[in-house]
């Protein structure tokens, strides 16, 4: 399912990566403790991108689909129609494409 939002201009949609709910030791962390991981989270994937996004960058630009690492408290969360959580930034918050 698709998130169902587009982001506009300089705008980039991202999909934080899930984070561990218990702990090595195997302590259940507290719901909003979680939520609060996963926000912070920095690897993402790069679902959906403005029409001026990376307009003035050089070199390596991200494309829809990459792995990508970005600023940790930027932007904000975004919930889409499917249920999941996004986080809509800025195009200069993308700080690294991932090669995985």
């Amino acid at each position: 399912m698709k998130p169902g939002m587009k982001p506009t201009e300089y705008r980039v949609l991202v999909k934080p990566d899930p984070v561990e709910r218990k702990t090595e030791a195997g302590i259940v962390l507290p719901e909003s403790v979680a939520e609060q991981r996963e926000m912070a989270q920095q690897k993402g994937s790069l679902v959906a991108v403005g029409g001026n996004a990376f307009e003035d960058w050089n070199g390596n630009i991200p494309k829809v689909g990459d792995r990508i690492l970005f600023g940790k408290y930027k932007g904000f969360e975004a919930e889409g129609v499917d249920g999941e959580k996004y986080k809509l930034c800025n195009d200069k918050d993308i700080t690294a494409i991932l090669e995985e």
